[in-house]
């Protein structure tokens, strides 16, 4: 059985019950977009006495109320992107964004999970309609404006799949057989650095001069620039 855990618990189950009472269905969304998003921020904060499954019910009930209530799809994509579950959370996040195409917070939310999930780039034209393309090819000044985290999650998978390939070389004589007073050589690539946040900001500085240079036009300049092959034993 689950027990109310505290005051704000019971606050809550009362303004459920108070939405019954209202005059318009226009209070009834607005009092229940508000009791969402206290919880989703007590979330956030980590200070939420409700466990996930409380939470699910109540997004779900409200959505069955409110089918588009932008705020409940948010924080039910919360909660799946947390758990890793990137199917569901961009199932949701799409739902929050088609329903608050104008909330800049919802939109950069559901940014980050469509790159992860979908390697894609997200935007809402001026019609309210979601857009998207790939991730890498949107322009360095899109680049700039999307949110840290986006950007965070660009610049380490950019820089895990730079060419790290090692090969040893050995000496042989006339025969073919190794020569073991001449110790082994290694070579591989090495670069001029291996942190995201200045991979970022190159880029933020890249954009400043450049801004309609495609970004993976971009990444491929920097991460390269400089970069050699040579003995690194």
């Amino acid at each position: 059985m689950t027990y109310l855990k505290n005051f704000k618990d019971v606050v809550f189950l009362i303004v459920l019950v108070a939405l019954f009472g209202c005059t318009s269905t226009e209070e009834k969304r607005a009092m229940c977009n508000d009791e969402i998003k206290g919880i989703y921020n007590d979330y956030i904060d980590e200070i939420t006495s409700l466990s996930e499954a409380e939470i699910t019910a109540i997004c779900d009930q409200a959505i069955e109320k409110f089918p588009d209530l932008a705020i409940a799809y948010e924080m039910k994509g919360l909660m799946f992107q947390e758990n890793n579950n990137l199917k569901m959370a961009w199932e949701n996040y799409q739902k929050a964004v088609q329903f608050a195409p104008s909330d800049a917070d919802t939109l950069a939310n559901a940014q980050e999970v469509a790159f992860a999930f979908k390697g894609i780039w997200i935007s809402v034209d001026e019609s309210g309609n979601i857009q998207s393309v790939p991730f890498q090819d949107i322009s360095l000044e899109e680049y700039a404006q999307c949110a840290d985290g986006v950007r965070h999650l660009w610049c380490t998978v950019a820089l895990n799949i730079r060419p790290n390939s090692r090969e040893t070389t050995m000496f042989v004589d006339q025969s073919g057989k190794e020569i073991e007073d001449v110790p082994r050589m290694t070579f591989g690539m090495t670069y001029q650095f291996d942190s995201p946040s200045e991979l970022d900001r190159r880029l933020i500085l890249k954009a400043n001069a450049d801004p309609e240079l495609q970004l993976h036009k971009a990444t491929f300049l920097i991460t390269m620039g400089g970069a050699s092959y040579e003995r690194i034993d």
